[in-house]
């Protein structure tokens, strides 16, 4: 994995295809369930962090730092899901399973969507379109603006791959999505019991079981990544940059490591932000205003 002239992260799909079909036929049922014990435990761990409403770390620093040491450890999961979930899949269809995939019921994606319903349909009951609402906002009845605002409270984390982009933790995004999906959007679907799997092995049921692993991994990625940003790390970026002499966005163009063992100059990290602001392409791709880290940072 390398990274572009433009910040893009480059996958050689081939060579973790590779990896990917190697490590099923080398595995064994301990190695199988160990990786799936191994997923669930960086998952946890990330998601105690980003849900936690308390800061037992000594300081805010070694907090963010905590935070990003876990983000480090789970971000290949998410690339690396895309192959190992084929070459699972693969090998558990040449060994005789024909059984459902391990999906989550209901999806992330399945939830957000019935919840936005939901959220239609109540903002409907006050007699106002969602249309209106978008264009009114925020002077809309107090009673609606804290339905939106309390949506959006909960689904931080939902959005586009970039985790600086608006997302579902802004009210103006989750009034747009209502408006464009006027007519399409339906309630939470009857939860159905899933079905029983039979396999013709130990090590068929502990690859399929790793392969659940895998699965939820993808299916919560960028979920996960953006809402450890917006619910962890933004809060923590006033109070760390005090104390080390820079501004909030300052900290956001400084990595992990140098937080640890020390800040650039003043001037390095400004000149880093003005990279990134003058960078057209990526900003427009992702629908990014340049004065979006002070709306972030105010919030």
């Amino acid at each position: 994995m390398t990274l572009d002239s433009a910040g893009d992260l480059q996958v050689d799909s081939g060579a973790l295809e590779d990896i990917a079909r190697r490590w099923v036929l080398a595995t064994t049922v301990e190695a199988a369930l160990g990786l799936s014990e191994r997923i669930d435990a960086i998952v946890a761990r990330l998601e105690s962090l980003t849900t936690s409403t308390t800061a037992p770390l000594a300081s805010t620093e070694s907090r963010l730092l905590t935070i990003g040491d876990a983000l480090s450890e789970f971000m290949p999961l998410p690339i690396l899901a895309k192959m190992f979930i084929g070459a699972m899949l693969a090998w558990l269809r040449r060994h005789g399973f024909d059984g459902p995939l391990p999906l989550p019921s209901p999806s992330p994606g399945a939830r957000l969507a019935a919840d936005l319903a939901t959220l239609a349909e109540r903002c409907a009951a006050t007699g106002i379109s969602p249309a209106e609402l978008r264009d009114r906002w925020p002077g809309v009845p107090p009673e609606v603006a804290a339905m939106v605002r309390q949506f959006a409270a909960d689904h931080c984390g939902f959005g586009p791959l970039a985790w600086e982009a608006p997302g579902f933790d802004e009210p103006s995004f989750v009034l747009e999505a209502m408006v464009l999906s006027a007519g399409h959007l339906r309630g939470p679907e009857p939860r159905q019991e899933p079905i029983a799997t039979v396999f013709n092995s130990s090590l068929a049921a502990a690859v399929y079981l790793a392969l659940g692993s895998w699965i939820d991994v993808a299916e919560r990625g960028i979920l996960m990544v953006r809402r450890s940003f917006h619910i962890s790390i933004l809060p923590l970026l006033a109070p760390t940059a005090s104390v080390s002499g820079v501004t909030p966005i300052d900290i956001l163009f400084a990595r992990f490591d140098e937080i640890a063992d020390g800040l650039p100059s003043p001037s390095v990290l400004r000149m880093r932000r003005q990279r990134y602001e003058t960078s057209t392409s990526y900003l427009d791709r992702n629908g990014i205003k340049p004065e979006r880290l002070d709306h972030l940072v105010a919030a």
